[in-house]
């Protein structure tokens, strides 16, 4: 009776899920838009500039960095390097969790390269006019193929004394990059963008770069000018955060979304903006409009209900799990001597002490490991270290199931003799929900230490 029941509430929640992704589905239907837009941005500038950096699928041959801090002038010439080289454009931050993924994101690179039988990726440096001047730019590889709308242009070369190689003109290209900027002058994202678009050009395809201001209304020539648009948009990228715009500006883009000219480019982006509406071409300038908007958008709301309120019944009563990840760091080392030379032997273990799988999300995950600095502050005072490098870990482990143990050993010549070490281990498990989730470990190995057995039986079950 029991086994039916159980049964029976599967199959109606499966029901349910089904229905809801139907009715979706069916919404969705009706006139396609032109262009089908990428969403590319994180919660800060250095997070939006490694989102972009996935655009290279293969290891650049240059990287670009530049403090997050910098001037508007040192940013954009930090782009214009970008630019000429084809290189990602990255961020260096004060924040030790961004500036690990920073550096997971160029180690990541360098070790794939290095296996693929690639340059390694030169990193280069844009942090004062003297870095900027050794950066040559008298090849640009995107040439005259990256450009901007004339009402556009004024807002990428403001003020800041710098030619950028983007040319104006007056319609847009097939593929658009739309750069979010909080304010004029305001470059983080318009200059990620510009090494994004550079790298999109091609002989054959040429992108156009666009700079989104947060209030549109006060720019009608740029306003003026996306409403003119008539060319078709194929593709394209919104970077940056759509919460800079205001709700003014985003009142006046559901004004020009619902205007009769569904060719607009405006009309185009709207789904990327995350503005309320939908995605059918026929709205009609009459009285009854503003009623059937929210009569779809009332539809929307509740099949989107039914779909997760389908998924959260089947996690809560037939999944059964925990869903918040708990795992379980240990850490040992031990000095070991080998052909006249003294190696670090790490071993590094994490335990799923929690009810449900968990993922590892290489990017910010790795161990950063340092020796006791030789010059250390009068006491009492904590001792200082010197980093010795962050150094990837679990590659080859993408989940750990409930109760499982997994390990990984690095075997490290740190250039030095036995010393004592500082052993700081970080995971990122990513959650669709909540938020990723970042566990981290710390562990002082002294000169003597051993490299310390599994904690328990239950880690070799056979045994």
């Amino acid at each position: 009776m029991k086994r039916a029941v159980g049964i029976g509430l599967v199959a109606t929640i499966l029901a349910v899920a089904v229905v809801g992704a139907w009715l979706l589905r069916d919404m969705s239907r009706g006139s396609p838009v032109a262009a089908a837009f990428t969403r590319v941005g994180g919660p800060t500038r250095v997070e939006t500039a490694v989102d972009a950096s996935r655009f290279w699928v293969k290891p650049p041959k240059r990287v670009v960095t530049t403090p997050a801090g910098a001037g508007p002038a040192i940013m954009l010439a930090a782009a214009r390097c970008a630019m000429a080289h084809d290189a990602p454009l990255l961020f260096t931050s004060r924040n030790p969790r961004r500036q690990r993924l920073v550096e997971t994101t160029i180690d990541n690179w360098q070790t794939e390269a290095t296996a693929a039988g690639l340059p390694i990726p030169e990193v280069t440096k844009i942090r004062n006019q003297h870095d900027v001047n050794g950066c040559p730019t008298t090849q640009d590889p995107a040439g005259s193929r990256v450009s901007t709308l004339n009402a556009s242009n004024w807002l990428l070369q403001q003020s800041h004394q710098l030619v950028l190689p983007v040319e104006p003109a007056d319609t847009l290209a097939s593929v658009v990059v739309f750069a979010v900027a909080r304010e004029p002058g305001y470059p983080p994202d318009v200059a990620v963008g510009l090494a994004l678009a550079a790298h999109m050009a091609t002989a054959h395809q040429h992108i156009s770069v666009v700079v989104l201001p947060r209030y549109i209304e006060a720019y009608p020539t740029l306003e003026d000018q996306l409403r003119s648009q008539r060319q078709l948009v194929t593709d394209g990228v919104v970077l940056g955060s759509a919460r800079i715009l205001s709700e003014d500006t985003r009142a006046l883009l559901r004004q020009i979304l619902t205007s009769p000219d569904q060719l607009g480019v405006l009309g185009q982006i709207q789904n990327t903006l995350e503005l309320a509406g939908t995605r059918s071409a026929g709205v009609k300038p009459d009285a009854g409009a503003l009623k059937d908007w929210i009569d779809t958008v009332g539809s929307l709301i509740t099949s989107i209900a039914i779909v997760v309120g389908g998924i959260w019944a089947y996690f809560k009563f037939v999944k059964g799990r925990t869903f918040r990840p708990r795992i379980e760091i240990t850490m040992s080392a031990r000095w070991q001597k080998i052909r006249r030379r003294h190696w670090l032997l790490i071993c590094i273990r994490v335990k799923n002490i929690g009810a449900s799988k968990v993922t590892i999300q290489q990017a910010g995950t790795g161990l950063r490991v340092s020796v006791l600095a030789q010059q250390q502050r009068p006491p009492p005072v904590r001792a200082s270290w010197d980093s010795r490098g962050m150094y990837s870990i679990f590659k080859d482990h993408s989940w750990i199931e409930p109760g499982e143990t997994v390990s990984d050993d690095l075997l490290l010549n740190l250039g030095v003799g036995p010393a004592p070490v500082l052993l700081e281990g970080y995971l990122i498990l990513p959650r669709r929900v909540f938020g990723d989730t970042e566990t981290s470990a710390r562990e002082v190995i002294p000169v003597d230490a051993v490299l310390s057995p599994p904690r328990g039986k239950e880690d070799y079950p056979d045994e």
